[in-house]
């Protein structure tokens, strides 16, 4: 952490690991990280500043889906288990990737499962720990960097030469219960298709890779705006 004022960095050692940060939108000026692996992890920057206590000042928890359907953490199964009755369901996977707070419910979404487990969005609640997962279809095949935008839409870069974009109020399904466990809402997501010719045999998709330049134009535009709102809302 850097303190403008003095230059002065402080190093915070997190029980969880770090990739990309992100500011929420609360009064706290929580951080968010990426590469956290089978956690939530963050920093309450308010905390932070006031103490400098780095144990008071971070907190994690684990991805917990609701599948007992009663909207609070429960006794949950264990990563690769089935569903249990009357259990919650604790994700597995390499954990996310991009991470993204849109600036309207106070939820966190990340891209997860980049490099092994099923790829797709997930999306963590700060105030009941409870989080739900939306595996990215297999036409999509998969997913690396995202942002989100004012209207709380995802777009992530495609591994099938598409943008992905994903928009939660599309669900038709329950959000939480014993069904709700990745693959309940596939008209929630989109292809838009990369400029460019794809590879003999996968024509209808785009040879643009998730990290080259046309891909990351429209997140880095996403990613702008997204920043601009924060800065207004300061």
């Amino acid at each position: 952490m850097l303190d403008p004022k003095t230059m002065k960095y402080s190093f915070i050692d997190t029980c969880f690991g770090t990739h990309h940060p992100q500011f929420g939108y609360d009064a706290d000026n929580t951080v968010w990280f990426s590469g956290s692996g089978p956690v939530a992890g963050w920093i309450n920057s308010r905390i932070w500043d006031e103490t400098g206590d780095a144990v008071k000042a971070q907190g994690w928890a684990p991805w917990v889906l609701d599948t007992s359907g009663n909207g609070k953490v429960d006794e949950y199964t264990e990563p690769g288990k089935p569903v249990e009755p009357g259990k919650d369901m604790r994700l597995g996977g390499s954990g996310p990737y991009a991470v993204m707070p849109p600036p309207t419910d106070g939820s966190i979404w990340y891209a997860a499962n980049v490099f092994a487990g099923t790829p797709g969005f997930l999306r963590f609640d700060p105030r009941t720990r409870l989080s739900e997962f939306y595996a990215i279809p297999k036409e999509g095949i998969g997913v690396r960097g995202g942002d989100i935008d004012k209207n709380g839409v995802l777009w992530g870069s495609g591994s099938n030469g598409t943008l992905i974009s994903f928009d939660r109020s599309k669900c038709k399904n329950p959000l939480n219960g014993p069904n709700a466990t990745g693959n309940h809402c596939a008209e929630g997501f989109a292809f838009h298709k990369y400029p460019g010719p794809g590879f003999e045999g996968f024509e209808n998709t785009s040879a643009e890779a998730s990290y080259t330049p046309g891909s990351t134009i429209t997140t880095r535009s996403a990613s702008a705006k997204t920043s601009d709102l924060h800065r207004q809302s300061q």
